[in-house]
């Protein structure tokens, strides 16, 4: 039986396909927001380019750490069953 868990001892293990997917989503949006910010005028150059370096240096980073600390690990049912590992 497959169980996803959380945690620092999970970065070894297969990454369940919907945290693969969520970190992919959040990689596209924060590229489609920094196109969108350089193609208008709202915000200053020195602005832009802030808000470029935190969507790129800390949020993607963030976000696909996030993703690797959810693993899936491989029990057999009888163990499951009996609270063991």
């Amino acid at each position: 039986m497959k169980i996803t868990k959380f945690g620092l001892s999970q970065i070894g293990n297969q990454t369940p396909l919907w945290a693969k997917w969520i970190f992919r989503i959040i990689f596209l949006l924060t590229t489609v927001t920094i196109s969108w910010l350089a193609a208008t005028n709202i915000v200053s150059d020195a602005q832009k380019y802030e808000i470029t370096l935190f969507l790129k240096v800390v949020v993607d980073p963030i976000a696909y750490g996030l993703s690797k600390l959810f693993g899936i690990e491989e029990t057999s049912l009888y163990n499951f069953q009996k609270g063991g590992k």
